[in-house]
């Protein structure tokens, strides 16, 4: 079980049972949620921004995959001759805008022409899967890195509104891209990889001028990741065991605003 797998093909890697960071996301809203999404096969569809991120992160990444997944879908309506023979050439690749790939492209480019995200993407593997059985909670998991270097630092790339470090630290925390960060270092370790705690985000904004920073990220972050996904993995092994999979709190809570807002 604990392995990486390079030239894993994402309808693969999509079909292995085990946990993944998005799948321990719905965990951390509830047990509940997680049933839901998860177990009872309820996913919800790619919303436009997470279709965006996936465009671009095959085109900046696996530039050749791109070619074979991805068809510009013309200026024509649909039901027309035009469009008829396009769709007949393009048979199962994601279409397109010719506006969505202009933009994309001028993302990829921020990220090439910068000297920190060029160098840490000159020399290694991009869409690294790995798959581990946690030592904690006995539970498979699993996880794909957007890119590990030669080195063995490992490389997330991640499209925002805004990239500053003020607003970046805070998507870190929306989005608990430290749990991410703390689950694919574990995964490296158990699949004997180097023991590291090199991880990189790539930050690139999605509108005009495109600005991309690198950050790496602190100790305290990746400690907080780490507990995080220890105590929500040891959580999910024991709704598992019990078949149990609890909402909010059945009581009444009392509740107040939050401390941004008290001043």
């Amino acid at each position: 079980m604990n392995k990486r797998i390079d030239n894993l093909a994402d309808a693969d890697y999509r079909a292995i049972n085990a946990v993944s960071k998005s799948a321990l996301d719905w965990f951390s809203k509830s047990p509940a949620h997680y049933k839901h999404v998860v177990i009872d096969g309820n996913r919800p569809d790619p919303t436009p921004a997470m279709a965006t991120g996936s465009a671009f992160d095959t085109l900046l990444l696996t530039p050749q995959i791109f070619e074979t997944t991805y068809a510009v879908a013309p200026d024509v309506r649909r039901g027309t001759k035009a469009w008829d023979e396009f769709e007949a050439q393009n048979q199962g690749k994601i279409l397109i805008k010719n506006e969505e790939l202009s933009r994309i492209k001028a993302m990829a480019a921020s990220v090439r022409s910068h000297q920190a995200a060029s160098e840490l993407l000159s020399s290694g593997t991009a869409q690294v899967s790995y798959t581990w059985k946690d030592t904690f909670s006995g539970l498979d998991c699993k996880g794909r890195a957007d890119f590990v270097t030669t080195k063995g630092a490992i490389v997330d790339v991640k499209t925002t509104q805004c990239a500053s470090p003020s607003e970046f630290s805070k998507s870190m925390a929306s989005f608990r891209y430290h749990v991410q960060a703390a689950m694919y270092l574990n995964a490296q370790t158990c699949s004997g990889g180097p023991t590291t705690s090199e991880f990189y985000f790539i930050a690139v904004e999605k509108e005009p001028p495109y600005l991309t920073a690198v950050y790496l990220i602190d100790q305290e972050a990746l400690a907080l990741g780490f507990a995080t996904m220890q105590a929500e993995l040891g959580h999910l092994a024991q709704c598992l065991k019990r078949n149990d999979w609890p909402g909010y709190a059945s009581g009444i809570d009392t509740i107040g605003l939050p401390k941004w807002a008290l001043y």
